[in-house]
């Protein structure tokens, strides 16, 4: 398991307490439950942007590590847009979004940068 992984308190089975381990699990060791209408949980959409800007830009671990806050963040201002639900909720995402992409370029190379500024405009989580 990663470092990542281990940060977002994913545990080897997700969703599960490790019942080896006598001790009573703690946060880091069971992952959030899914809410109950259905929806990804947080978690597994802010794991999922990681993954995915991982599988196109090649981020290395410690990028993962810096990365990892700043879509957690934009996760929770893009949730509180939504369940805001006005005419301005949209407006605020999409500031919400070029926000998380101003801090994450610093973190990237410059073939990165250039790959993610051509992701940016055709992936909605971005």
């Amino acid at each position: 398991m990663g470092i990542v992984a281990l940060q977002m308190g994913l545990a080897a089975t997700p969703g599960r307490a490790q019942t080896s381990d006598p001790q009573p699990a703690d946060s880091a060791t069971i992952a959030p439950a899914a809410p109950t209408d259905g929806a990804p949980a947080p978690v597994d959409i802010v794991q999922k942007r990681l993954d995915f800007l991982t599988s196109k830009l090649g981020l290395s671990e410690p990028q993962q590590v810096q990365i990892l806050p700043i879509l957690k963040e934009e996760e929770l201002k893009e949730e509180a847009a939504f369940n805001n639900q006005n005419a301005s909720s949209e407006a605020a995402t999409r500031e919400v979004r070029k926000t998380a992409r101003q801090q994450i370029s610093p973190y990237l190379t410059p073939e990165q940068r250039e790959t993610f500024a051509h992701l940016a405009p055709f992936v909605k989580v971005f």
